[in-house]
């Protein structure tokens, strides 16, 4: 049994692309079709998790557990340096309150029309809402700077946006770095 385990992996390793190289973590570029302002100063971005839920089989003896149906994205979570004009703040900041309108229904309806931000005028192919949803591309880098593949969102909205920390006692420059969340309809990894 030995003799055929240690034949099996030597032909898998004979097989195998030993040239391949690791992600590098900080070798990445986040787009956001529709806010560019974002994209620019993006410092850390993740690949989310997939997980799917389960069904419990009852049997006279023991539950069996079974695969279940649906699947379940976890958040596109971004991290970014807010600029000295807090552009990119607000570019945020303006589409989460207008999808969640707080203090009136025309927060809602300026979003809807484009009024908060003119740059979402470009419609999804999955919803003809203007300003509600837009696209994203995680862009992975190779240690050359090449993408060799792309992380694609679908149809993105803000779920959360937390915000920036004055501190007058740090001695270093810490720039101001804000964090976002993001759900999406599906995302899909495309390799070059």
């Amino acid at each position: 049994m030995t003799d055929m385990t240690d034949e099996l992996a030597a032909d898998w390793l004979s097989e195998a692309d030993m040239g391949y190289d690791y992600v590098k973590p900080n070798a990445f570029r986040m787009t956001f079709h529709n806010m560019p302002k974002v994209s620019y100063y993006c410092q850390s971005a993740n690949i989310p998790g997939f997980s799917m839920g389960q069904a419990t089989l009852p049997t006279p003896f023991h539950d069996l557990p079974i695969a279940g149906d649906k699947g379940i994205y976890e958040p596109l979570r971004i991290s970014f340096i807010i600029d000295s004009r807090f552009a990119n703040f607000l570019e945020l900041r303006n589409w989460l309150v207008g999808l969640a309108f707080p203090d009136s229904n025309e927060q809602f309806v300026d979003l809807r029309a484009g009024g908060l931000n003119k740059t979402f005028q470009a419609l999804t192919k999955w919803n003809e809402e203007v300003g509600l949803y837009t696209d994203a591309s995680l862009v992975v880098l190779t240690g050359k700077n090449n993408p060799f593949a792309y992380v694609i969102f679908n149809d993105i909205f803000p779920i959360s946006l937390t915000g920036g920390d004055f501190n007058s006692t740090s001695g270093d420059i810490q720039y101001m770095v804000a964090t976002a969340e993001f759900q999406y309809k599906t995302y899909s990894i495309e390799l070059v």
